[in-house]
């Protein structure tokens, strides 16, 4: 991935096929909300609202919520690595993901359905789907990672299980 400068809006939609944002704002009239560096957008559902994370842990993040308390996250973290591979397979990281989401605070189990390479556009993207009880409830989760110009990128879509 060759270095560009400062992307045009939507540019990562072309170059990593799924679209990201940052810090969250009202939905833009276009229902496309672009990062305050304008590197990354993504397509707000109808229905969802940004809601603001109390503490920040990454780079960028942002959180938008329906009514139905589904959610629609993205995170991006500067990493050393230059494509998902350098770190392992689809289903090393979903492991990886899975034992994460067990050390959380109130979760009870945790498990990977299904994990997978999906090539588009000449890019590599891992696909998760995984699954965990909580004190909170049981909830299902469908996330797409990324690797690019050195950010990790992680959309995650999260439900509850029987809305899922």
């Amino acid at each position: 991935i060759a270095a560009t400068p400062r992307p045009r809006r939507g540019y990562l939609v072309a170059r990593l096929g799924f679209r990201v944002a940052a810090p969250p704002r009202a939905r833009a009239a276009d229902g496309v909300y672009t990062s305050n560096d304008g590197t990354y957008s993504f397509a707000t559902p109808e229905g969802f609202e940004p809601k603001p994370k109390p503490v920040r842990t990454h780079a960028d993040e942002v959180l938008y919520k329906d009514a139905n308390r589904r959610e629609i996250g993205v995170v991006v973290d500067r990493v050393t690595i230059a494509a998902l591979g350098d770190f392992g397979t689809p289903a090393f990281v979903g492991e990886k993901v899975v034992a994460s989401e067990r050390n959380r605070d109130g979760v009870t189990d945790a498990f990977l359905k299904n994990s997978r390479a999906v090539e588009k556009a000449g890019r590599t993207y891992y696909e998760l789907a995984y699954g965990n009880a909580s004190s909170r409830g049981d909830f299902r989760f469908l996330s797409r990672v990324a690797v690019a110009d050195g950010r990790l990128y992680v959309m995650t879509l999260k439900a509850r299980a029987d809305d899922a």
